[in-house]
């Protein structure tokens, strides 16, 4: 953000605001402290609550408390009167300048919170009528009842409204993305969760593409910046309106094999990722899958404990495509269908057949043991103890 100089920030340009964009006064119900002391001597006052982040030397703080706007105006009547005095010459003790942005914590139906965030003219009316057009149904000031509009819908009037829509405590208590304890798996309805995302990113894509034909949306810089870009290449809007984020994939594994104790799969091992990627796919899903060289990185021991037993169940319900140089994989998990492939300037099927043909089995033996004279060696060494 482009400033001009001052005795605070005495270099002209960008500088950094510190902004607290999830914030509670007594109006929440669930403010235990400040709502003990309504009425007392220690009760907490506009201008106090103003003091409190002056003195944390917080730049800008949203207003967001819980389905309700009732202290926006008080609070901005007291920071005009704090502001009006320090012009003057006799400021209060503590104060610094403060931008409050308007806002609210709506309990959305589907149980989690959203975060609707207004410029700072926005008044205690905004949010009233904010609160009446999704239909929330609770009491004003707590989160004991939702809106009666879906998330989705929610969202669409924040936008129209000309707030910004931010999920609160995404991964926390009535998160959007909270999860259950001890687990991955997201509490909330996978529907809700597409249309809040989706739905934003909708009317986010409309707003940039209305500015970049002319029709202000933002400030006036980047509303220039937007005009200029597309008035530069034709294809700007379309990249715009065709844009859709990247679908990301975190892989986490239980180390001890428990459901518990997660860490991401790029702190595993080799063996540890390829055990716990191959354990994953052969768990899921009925489709056919194509496998190359499974037993990558994996000891024979666990070849047969996890990869083998698992191709033998998968084999039930779906088919299963696997190239490799592993016997165990061929011949103890019954392998249906044998290609042997030969590389003579170009790779090319040598023989086909199954395990019940006597040259298959040669062939199994000849490439995956090195030989009937290399498997006899190691059978009289190891196999009769054994």
């Amino acid at each position: 953000m482009s400033v001009n100089a001052s005795p605070s920030w005495p270099y002209p340009g960008a500088r950094w605001w510190k902004f607290d964009f999830h914030t509670h006064t007594p109006a929440s119900k669930d403010t235990g402290a400040w709502q003990a002391a309504i009425r007392t001597p220690n009760e907490l006052t506009p201008q106090t609550w103003l003091l409190k982040y002056m003195a944390a030397e917080i730049d800008c703080v949203a207003v967001t408390d819980h389905n309700t706007g009732e202290w926006i105006d008080r609070l901005k009547l007291a920071y005009a009167e704090m502001k009006r005095e320090a012009d003057a010459g006799t400021p209060p003790g503590g104060f610094r300048e403060l931008h409050l942005f308007p806002g609210v914590e709506i309990s959305v139906q589907g149980g989690f919170h959203l975060l609707a965030i207004f410029d700072p003219s926005a008044t205690s009316q905004t949010i009233s009528d904010l609160l009446a057009q999704v239909d929330y149904q609770g009491t004003r000031g707590d989160s004991d009842g939702v809106t009666r509009l879906g998330a989705a819908q929610v969202v669409e009037r924040i936008l129209a409204a000309g707030g910004l829509a931010i999920p609160a405590h995404v991964e926390g208590d009535k998160g959007l993305l909270q999860v259950e304890p001890g687990t991955r798996k997201c509490m909330m309805d996978a529907n809700t969760v597409k249309a809040a995302f989706e739905q934003a990113l909708l009317t986010q894509k409309k707003r940039l593409s209305q500015a970049g034909r002319g029709q202000a949306e933002f400030g006036g810089w980047f509303n220039k910046f937007l005009k200029a870009e597309a008035d530069k290449r034709p294809e700007f809007i379309d990249h715009i309106l065709c844009w859709f984020p990247e679908d990301g994939l975190q892989v986490e594994y239980s180390r001890k094999g428990d459901g518990r104790d997660f860490q991401s799969i790029g702190q595993a091992s080799a063996g540890q990722r390829a055990a716990a990627m191959l354990a994953f796919l052969l768990a899921h899903g009925n489709e056919p899958l194509v496998l190359d060289q499974p037993e990558d990185d994996l000891d024979n021991h666990l070849i047969y404990g996890l990869v083998v037993q698992q191709i033998r169940s998968n084999k039930l319900r779906r088919q299963l495509i696997i190239v490799t140089h592993n016997p165990n994989i061929v011949v103890n998990g019954d392998a249906e269908l044998i290609h042997v492939l030969d590389f003579n300037h170009q790779c090319h099927v040598k023989q086909t057949g199954s395990l019940q043909d006597q040259a298959m089995r040669r062939e199994v033996c000849q490439v995956m043991e090195g030989g009937e004279e290399a498997f006899e060696r190691r059978y009289q060494r190891l196999g009769r103890e054994v």
